[in-house]
């Protein structure tokens, strides 16, 4: 159960940082990528 509720997790960051990548046109990328590793605890 637990590894669907992190996948679900996993795919709502990528849609969210290609959304984000867009809107920025990639200036964020770092910072997006930094914020997905704090989120899962890297």
């Amino acid at each position: 159960m637990r590894m669907e509720i992190v996948e679900i997790v996993l795919v709502i960051a990528a849609v969210l940082v290609g959304i984000v990548l867009l809107l920025t046109g990639g200036k964020a990328a770092d910072s997006a990528v930094s914020i997905i590793k704090s989120a899962l605890g890297g």
